[in-house]
């Protein structure tokens, strides 16, 4: 089953998130801004159709072209776009060899186009389209007709758990593939049962839609980051005398990277978990669950703004997080310094923070924080990460 899907209105998207059922905070954004290299290939004002491969690969189609996306590395790869005429052998012979409406990967080798009131069923172990093809909607998906989508769709999405949703205008179906047949009770409304979709489409049809299956904590989802992050990044990181890789590594260990997140404990926020007071220190007085609303650009000047009284002091990546988790600490001390510990100094900054006890020795040293910095800065999730600076 998908853990996200994206759904993509002209020149906005939002990200959809399966558990919680919902579009996820800070949502739409601009796809040119924080999917690298759509606005280069002429992309980022919209998109016909999306469709997942089974390769980590999604192809993005536009008029008479297409481009595919790396999803691990977040960027269109290399000589793309492309002519859909002559590279998806039978659609322009078929008719879509421009303008697709919608596509979808059935999951059984078979990707199914769709324009105006026809389909066409394509082969990936082939490369081509099936012979007999196209097909009219009405006479090849039962009661799509009597639905009001014999005439078109706007998208579909496969589901990863036998079903599969096709959405038109304010509607939607949910299509069973085992029975080859529309769940009763459909069509329904989109804005009334997929959350935060009506005030983020606001009217405007879902125009494409594709999924990831691994976006969890552990994935190397960073589409909501955009190039301009890691640019500021490295320049905040000029400012402050420091090292981006060793910035991002904080911001790894304690958000994930992801600006929303947020310890229900204390309300820490944000990319470094900034606590309310904090927050209220560096000028920000809407409170916390405001600011997780912030992209991560938006609150890239609230780190530099805490981290600015320690220009000098940030020379490592253990005195960076040292920095961030007890910045009272920084003078005097070195990697083998103690900086809190049960029965010692800062009790109860090591009572809730145990886990940077990477050693296991019972107390916190700058080493240990060193330790924790290049524990998350290894694998897949992190060469995708460090891939955009």
């Amino acid at each position: 089953m998908i853990t996200k899907a994206y759904f993509l209105f002209d020149s906005q998207y939002v990200r959809y998130d399966v558990a919680s059922d919902a579009v996820e905070a800070g949502y739409p954004k601009s796809i040119g801004a924080n999917w690298t290299g759509f606005s280069a290939a002429g992309f980022g004002g919209g998109i016909d159709a999306a469709v997942n491969s089974d390769s980590g690969k999604v192809y993005f189609f536009r008029g008479p072209q297409f481009l595919r996306y790396d999803i691990a590395a977040n960027a269109v790869d290399s000589g793309y776009p492309l002519a859909i005429a002559g590279h998806w052998p039978g659609l322009a012979e078929a008719g879509f060899g421009s303008d697709i409406d919608a596509a979808v990967n059935w999951g059984n080798g078979k990707l199914y186009f769709f324009k105006s009131g026809q389909y066409v069923r394509y082969d990936l172990s082939q490369d081509r389209v099936d012979d007999g093809y196209p097909v009219s909607i009405a006479d090849g998906w039962p009661g799509f007709s009597a639905a009001g989508f014999g005439s078109g769709i706007d998208t579909a999405l496969n589901w990863g758990n036998g079903k599969v949703y096709f959405f038109r205008g304010g509607k939607y179906l949910r299509y069973d593939v085992a029975a080859d047949s529309i769940d009763p009770g459909y069509p329904a409304d989109i804005d009334a049962a997929w959350g935060g979709l009506a005030a983020a489409r606001a009217g405007s049809p879902i125009r494409a839609s594709w999924s990831r299956t691994g976006a969890t904590a552990g994935g190397a989802d960073f589409s909501y980051l955009s190039d301009n992050f890691f640019s500021q990044l490295k320049a905040v990181c000029t400012r402050l005398n420091c090292v981006p890789e060793d910035l991002l590594g904080v911001m790894e260990s304690e958000s994930g990277v992801q600006p929303w997140s947020q310890n229900a404990n204390g309300k820490a926020t944000g990319l470094i978990q900034f606590m309310p007071e904090i927050l209220k220190g560096l000028g920000w007085s809407a409170g916390p669950d405001a600011f997780k609303l912030l992209s991560a650009e938006q609150q890239l000047p609230y780190v530099e703004s805490f981290y600015r009284p320690y220009i000098g002091k940030l020379t490592s990546p253990g005195r960076l997080y040292q920095a961030t988790f007890l910045p009272a600490t920084l003078t005097g001390t070195d990697e083998s310094s103690i900086i809190a510990a049960p029965n010692g100094p800062h009790a109860d900054a090591f009572h809730w923070n145990q886990t940077l006890d990477t050693n296991r020795d019972g107390v916190i040293t700058v080493g240990d924080l060193t330790a924790r910095i290049n524990n998350v800065r290894q694998g897949q999730r992190w060469a995708a990460l460090v891939s955009r600076l």
